[in-house]
């Protein structure tokens, strides 16, 4: 599997959840369980330290925590999933991503990211 940065087009329309975005809704994390089919993510960007976000299809943000000795900027254009599991699922934990660049990590942690109301 190969999960792309977001195109053009879309990107722009979810940039506005970005928490970095200006104008940007405040954003708070939640727990989420520990795998995320492949078919729902749309594609993904470096957030900063040692965290990717990805975009998911249903415009949900989710915050792919990897392991302290990673570089969330290795992954800029994007990342490969290394021998991906017969589940067809990303999971924390268990599954490596891959960067263009040669960089291999393991996510440790998925957050759910959700627009603060108050």
């Amino acid at each position: 599997w190969r999960v792309t940065p977001i195109p053009g087009p879309a990107r722009q329309s979810m940039q506005a959840l970005v928490p970095t975005a200006p104008n940007a809704p405040r954003m708070i994390e939640r727990k989420m369980g520990d795998c995320i089919p492949m078919s729902w993510i749309a594609g993904g960007r470096p957030q900063g330290g040692s965290r990717l976000l990805l975009f998911l299809r249903d415009r949900r943000l989710v915050a792919a925590n990897l392991e302290k000795a990673c570089s969330a900027r290795d992954f800029y254009s994007g990342f490969y999933v290394d021998k991906p599991n017969a589940d067809g699922k990303l999971c924390a934990d268990r599954d490596r991503i891959l960067s263009r660049s040669g960089a291999r990590c393991e996510i440790s942690s998925f957050r759910l990211l959700v627009a603060d109301n108050d």
